[in-house]
């Protein structure tokens, strides 16, 4: 099962506010989901493309494309937007 059909598969519990405040799911998926946590977290992961097969794209992005990437990531980073949620 994967992360959304577990998402749909829970209820919710909210306060007077409409705060989600606990989670109810059924038994077999909480099973289901125990199993999963036991498994090794490397299982859990996702195949990625094998690296000879990426490195051909190497060299790809010219050097000054990089570093103006690398600084616009710097400016993002670490900064909150309140009004996001």
């Amino acid at each position: 099962m994967v992360l959304e059909e577990i998402l749909q598969s829970v209820s919710y519990v909210t306060d007077g506010g409409g705060r989600k405040t606990a989670v109810q799911i059924d038994f077999d998926l909480w099973q289901e989901l125990l199993d999963l946590l036991a498994l090794p977290a490397q299982a859990l992961l996702p195949q990625g493309t094998p690296p000879h097969i990426t490195l051909r794209f190497a060299g790809l992005i010219p050097l000054d494309d990089l570093e103006r990437m690398s600084e616009a990531i710097e400016m993002g980073c670490e900064q909150v937007d309140s009004d996001e949620w």
